[in-house]
């Protein structure tokens, strides 16, 4: 019974494609916001408000979205209203709604 199991199950895992999941490419506010939850995203764009407490207001062609930038991230990178940066991160929900919790930012250039 343990030998015919085991040729079973080789049999399925040979014949079952991987099973891989992706995120689709978000790069822009207007998708990040429509993305599900813990999507990953890449946004080339502007910072143009500071909320409070690592919160910023970002502004690309296509809208404005709540990022969170944690202050380590900064590393010495002065930026302006009209600096243009690279954001990458995740999608989070917020009680204030959707928001991208960046990972790392760079300036773009």
């Amino acid at each position: 019974m343990t030998n015919r199991f085991c040729g079973l199950l080789a049999m399925l895992l040979m014949t079952t494609p991987a099973l891989a999941v992706t995120d689709p490419a978000v790069t822009s506010a207007q998708a990040a916001q429509q993305a599900d939850i813990n999507t990953q995203v890449t946004l080339h764009g502007y910072l143009i408000k500071t909320l409070g407490d690592q919160h910023y207001l970002f502004r690309d062609p296509s809208g404005e979205l709540q990022v969170e930038i944690d202050n380590a991230l900064w590393r010495d990178i002065n930026v302006k209203g009209d600096t243009p940066l690279t954001l990458k991160g995740k999608v989070a929900n917020t009680r204030f709604g959707p928001e991208v919790e960046i990972d790392s930012l760079q300036l773009a250039g």
